[in-house]
């Protein structure tokens, strides 16, 4: 007698493709990248837009953060063993 519940499942590792492959390993790659763009955040009833540049270069950041209408502005900025907010 053989119960399901017992048996092991079998689980397949992801198989990337040739252009999945080649993506990923220039993105490990990457030493320096940044980005820009707008962000929405909701906490407990209240929501806004902002704006978002994240630079990174190795274990660097510094990551803006800004509420035009609100007028305020964070920015977090450290490496993998410390991080600050300004």
């Amino acid at each position: 007698m053989l119960i399901a519940g017992c048996t092991p499942v079998r689980t397949r590792a992801p198989v990337l493709d040739a252009a999945a492959l080649a993506r990923s390993e220039s993105v490990a790659a990457m030493r320096a990248w940044s980005f820009t763009g707008r962000i929405a955040v909701s906490f407990e009833g209240r929501a806004g837009t902002g704006h978002i540049d994240w630079r990174q270069d190795g274990p660097f950041f510094v990551i803006a953060v800004r509420a035009p209408i609100a007028g305020q502005s964070w920015q977090l900025s450290g490496d993998a063993s410390m991080a600050q907010i300004d």
